[in-house]
């Protein structure tokens, strides 16, 4: 599995563990939800700036979205005080 593949996953993994529609989420990060969709189906090669925005977008550190195993059990989001 590529690091496109692993990103895609985890960043669905982590929407739907927060409830969040791929359109809240692509409001969020000012992407369009086709944007959103293609990153969610390895379609996309984001930048450094997109997978950030996401990361604080989803309540969890940019580094998980790449790793495979990190995003596997339930989501642990970062509380609104916690600092990265």
């Amino acid at each position: 599995m590529d690091l496109r593949e692993i990103l895609g996953r985890n960043v669905r993994r982590a929407r739907q563990d927060r409830g969040l529609t791929i359109e809240a989420l692509a409001d969020a990060v000012g992407r369009s939800p086709s944007y959103v969709g293609q990153i969610e189906r390895a379609a996309r090669n984001p930048s450094l700036k997109v997978i950030e925005a996401l990361s604080l977008c989803l309540g969890v550190e940019a580094h998980q979205l790449l790793d495979p195993y990190a995003l596997k059990k339930p989501v642990s989001f970062r509380s609104e005080n916690s600092h990265p």
